[in-house]
């Protein structure tokens, strides 16, 4: 969207290799980042994927395969298991 353009024209990092952070943590959906920007004062961490620190980026990485487990426990409470992204990158 216009505000990873923006990252990339003003920051130098591609949309592709932007980590974009707040307070609480990696802004993924536009419902974070709308929420992250209607903060009294927004703060935004802007990272390249190939130069943040592998702590950060290792527990980054952490997070979103929780976040993919919880998403893919949802597919199958709705009975839509063959939707997951888990089952989609597999080609299933």
């Amino acid at each position: 969207g216009l505000l990873r353009e923006n990252v990339a024209r003003y920051f130098g990092v591609p949309p592709g290799r932007q980590a974009i952070y707040d307070e609480d943590g990696l802004l993924q959906t536009s419902t974070d980042f709308a929420r992250a920007l209607q903060r009294v004062t927004p703060k935004l961490f802007v990272y390249d994927v190939q130069r943040m620190p592998v702590d950060m980026r290792d527990r980054t990485v952490e997070a979103l395969e929780m976040l993919d487990s919880e998403i893919e426990q949802s597919f199958e409470c709705f009975g839509a298991l063959k939707y997951s992204s888990r089952n989609t990158a597999r080609g299933w």
